[in-house]
């Protein structure tokens, strides 16, 4: 693989691996964590969501994470998935988030060829494999964190990336966009709108925080065990005590 000097994205965020970082806590075996009127999460739920994002006995699940997949279930409940895939699909201007996978290319070219490729039904991983140039990029293999309407607020909107992130959608999902590295050549970046099937508990959190702007309906009975903490309606996020 190709290692290249080059500035980085313009809405570059923190890898999905290392989102979550803070609040390290062992939580006890009652059954369930949370409630949304009759239906209730388990603690064996939230334990394979955890799995999911690469928690382990020897790496364990952080209060952070475990609020934040919490919520994000929680708004599954109260919003529905339908809803809330058919927002995602909407892209940023529907949803208020977006959660692309990402290659660089080592020219404006190799990324045509490889949104080709994607549009033509191959792999991301696979395309991601062959042409990326990234190495930050390879732990994840191009995941990075959703991107919200509010981390654009302070970035330049214009910028060729952000226009290739703001315009991804389910009806056109791949992007292409040039950039220039430090010497003043060219190099390609591909953005391609995650499938909804493959958001980990972390993105279906800040999806469902994101997709309604009005608080969950009041008269819906939403309980939190209180080892992880409260449900806040405002923010539509659990929220530790103190």
């Amino acid at each position: 693989m190709r290692r290249v000097n080059r500035r980085t994205l313009t809405f570059a965020l923190p890898l999905v691996a290392t989102a979550i970082a803070s609040g390290c806590t062992t939580f006890s075996d009652n059954d369930a964590v949370a409630r949304v009127d009759d239906v209730e999460f388990s603690q064996a739920e939230l334990d394979e969501r955890a799995g999911q994002l690469g928690f382990t006995d020897d790496d364990p699940l952080t209060g952070d994470a475990a609020r934040a997949i919490i919520g994000g279930w929680i708004g599954e409940q109260a919003i529905g998935v339908e809803l809330l895939a058919t927002a995602y699909g909407g892209g940023l201007d529907e949803a208020g988030v977006v959660c692309p996978n990402v290659m660089a290319t080592g020219s404006p070219g190799e990324a045509e060829d490889a949104a080709t490729r994607l549009r033509g039904g191959e792999e991301f991983a696979d395309v991601f494999d062959d042409l990326n140039t990234d190495a930050s990029l390879v732990e994840t293999q191009g995941a990075i964190n959703c991107v919200s309407a509010t981390d654009l607020l302070d970035v330049d909107r214009s910028s060729p990336d952000v226009v290739a992130l703001a315009a991804l959608s389910a009806d056109d999902p791949v992007q292409v966009a040039v950039l220039q590295q430090i010497d003043g050549s060219e190099f390609g970046v591909v953005l391609a709108l995650r499938p909804f099937d493959e958001l980990n508990p972390i993105d279906l959190s800040v999806l469902s925080a994101a997709v309604s702007d009005a608080p969950i309906d009041a008269e819906l009975d939403v309980y939190v065990d209180p080892r992880f903490g409260w449900f806040d309606p405002d923010t539509q996020s659990v929220l530790a005590f103190g």
